[in-house]
């Protein structure tokens, strides 16, 4: 059980986070920003997937850094684990640069 509640623990930022991603996106896509310099702020159409409608994020698809898939715990509802899978030309451990070079 407790090895469980760390996991947990370490998720729950990131549960809350696709939580404000879902309540502010629509049912297939929703805006990242990204700070530009002298203030100018650049947008970025990410497309995602649920569960269910309406209900939690369950892929995001960001341009120009790759997929996120989320699984959530059946019995609980909470984010229980999530793949990552990079981008064209991206390694595991390369930072991210969303772009709108292609499709979300």
């Amino acid at each position: 059980a407790r090895e469980r509640a760390d996991v947990y623990a370490d998720l729950l930022p990131f549960e809350w986070y696709l939580f404000i991603v879902g309540l502010v996106g629509d049912e297939t896509s929703t805006t990242f920003f990204e700070r530009a310099s002298l203030g100018i702020v650049e947008t970025f159409d990410v497309g995602l997937d649920r569960t269910t409608t309406g209900g939690p994020v369950s892929q995001l698809r960001v341009p120009g850094c790759g997929t996120y898939d989320f699984s959530y715990d059946a019995a609980t509802g909470h984010l229980s684990s999530y793949t990552y899978a990079p981008g064209f030309g991206l390694g595991p451990g390369d930072a991210c640069v969303p772009n709108d070079a292609g499709t979300p």
